[in-house]
């Protein structure tokens, strides 16, 4: 074999290049799937030099880099990278059958280790360090587990949790992965309007106030909606802390207070709910419509969805404002959990200004962190269709993540006024998170690995504030009280 072959293996080596950007910007490659391609990598590798007859000076060498290249790309993954090892990018996740499911002692101890493992390693506030809270937590809830014989998956997720929620970061949290019962009568015309006031015999912000240590937040408000989302199912119920096998729940509506207790069979999964639905609730992530009365296009985005569907449907929108000569736009994103802010700047895209400032970050990358400062982005206008008339931003308490971050680049960048209630996480907090699932309970663990800076670091505010803050249920009507005035006011000129 000619010398030249020996050439080939920086070839193999480009491999590792491959599976890490796909680790590290596509899909999460299995740590099985990367101890595979080493041994394969370091066979061929082996292979060739072992078949070279020739530059005997180059085997040596080049069998010390085939090793090296090996040892870089797993210790790099499984030192920095925080994709490594992990569930993100799967959408078919582990999962317990249900929350009465049970595991031995040493498999929760197990499945604490193995949280403790990822988050020391891929969440900023560990980088120096485990926080001493965190630390106390965590040995206390370990000496727990030590002393008994089984744990339910619910019992041990509020464990894993209250370590966890010191950190007061809403991206990270554990979260058992089963099928939710939910309350009947909570998708039926009896109960529609009406707001619950307490759930066996204790108000929502009794309820809020026992389950501190239970949910990971940031601002109350993201608290109690998280409450709201449990306290309709069997396994939310029993995870708040409640004997689910009878319910009284406590609900009113223009003052008037109505009682209602359920058992577990007024609980089914949601397949098997008849729902009454209206209309919009079949449509896609993203809607929109016009009103040509009120001189307004609403956009409706229920996720942060950076696709062709929604760049399609924001040309659409602007396309037809500019054909009927639309004077206000606005956007939905109450209830909007987030997803890929991209959304964001595709938007502005079709908005008259020249450039706006995005929030800066420091990424976990293993022992260290990456920094990057808020910088100025150049907004390419789509100059055909610039919309140059008034912008509006709908938001609820449930607008989180990548949702937050869209009201804080409306807000910090005076790009339109915000109707509705703050968004539920910090602009100075925690986010793009990496999933993983507890081994032996199936857990569903988030982490975050970038801890992230205002715009506008001069905000003054903890949360992005809306300019006209009102109930979320009420944006939208408020919205039409303000356009309606300003409509009628261009009218006269």
């Amino acid at each position: 074999m000619k010398k030249r072959f020996v050439f080939l293996l920086p070839v193999t080596w480009l491999v590792y290049i491959g599976v890490y950007l796909i680790d590290k910007r596509l899909i999460a490659v299995p740590y099985a799937v990367s101890i595979i391609v080493s041994l394969v990598i370091l066979i061929v590798n082996a292979f060739i030099i072992f078949k070279v007859r020739s530059g005997k000076g180059l085997k040596i060498p080049m069998s010390i880099l085939s090793v090296l290249a090996v040892l870089i790309y797993n210790m790099a993954g499984i030192i920095c990278n925080p994709y490594w090892n992990s569930i993100t990018g799967y959408t078919d996740r582990p999962y317990a059958d249900s929350y009465e499911n049970t595991v031995t002692s040493k498999e929760a101890i197990e499945d604490l280790d193995y949280m403790m493992k990822y988050l020391k390693k891929d969440h900023p506030a560990l980088v120096n360090g485990i926080p001493s809270e965190v630390e106390e937590r965590y040995r206390s809830v370990r000496a727990e587990l030590e002393g008994i014989d089984m744990i339910t998956v619910n019992e041990l997720c509020r464990k894993t949790e209250y370590v966890l929620t010191c950190l007061h970061d809403g991206h990270t949290y554990t979260f058992p992965k089963y099928d939710f019962h939910y309350l009947k009568a909570s998708y039926s015309d009896e109960l529609a309007g009406y707001k619950t006031v307490s759930v066996n015999g204790l108000t929502i912000d009794q309820i809020a106030e026992q389950s501190k240590d239970l949910i990971s937040y940031e601002a109350e408000s993201w608290e109690l909606f998280r409450i709201r989302s449990l306290y309709f199912t069997l396994e939310g119920l029993d995870y708040l802390g409640f004997d689910n096998t009878e319910v009284t729940y406590v609900f009113e509506k223009d003052g008037d207070k109505i009682t209602k207790t359920y058992t577990q069979e007024d609980y089914a999964l949601i397949d098997d709910i008849e729902v009454k639905t209206d209309d919009t609730a079949t449509e896609s992530f993203v809607s929109y419509e016009i009103d040509e009365k009120n001189s307004l296009a609403i956009m409706t985005l229920t996720e942060c969805k950076a696709n062709a569907e929604y760049n399609k449907a924001v040309r659409d929108m602007f396309t037809e404002a500019k054909e009927k000569n639309i004077k206000h736009v606005a956007v939905d994103i109450r209830g909007n959990g987030g997803g890929n802010d991209a959304v964001i700047g595709e938007f502005f895209r079709y908005l008259d200004i020249d450039k706006y400032k995005t929030c800066g970050l420091e990424w976990r990358l293993g022992f260290f962190t990456v920094p990057y400062h808020p910088r100025y982005e150049k907004n390419e206008k789509v100059n055909d269709l610039l919309f140059k008339g008034d912008f509006y931003l709908l938001t609820s308490s449930g607008t989180f993540s990548s949702g937050m971050l869209y009201a804080q680049y409306v807000k910090d960048n005076h790009i339109g006024t915000i109707i509705g209630e703050a968004p539920g996480n910090d602009p100075n907090g925690y986010g793009e998170v990496v999933f993983f699932s507890l081994p032996n309970s199936k857990i569903f663990m988030s982490v975050s690995t970038k801890h992230f800076v205002r715009a506008d670091s001069n905000a003054g505010t903890y949360l992005v504030e809306p300019d006209i803050s009102c109930e979320s249920l009420e944006a939208k009507e408020r919205l039409y009280e303000i356009i309606g005035g300003k409509y009628k006011k261009d009218l006269i000129g």
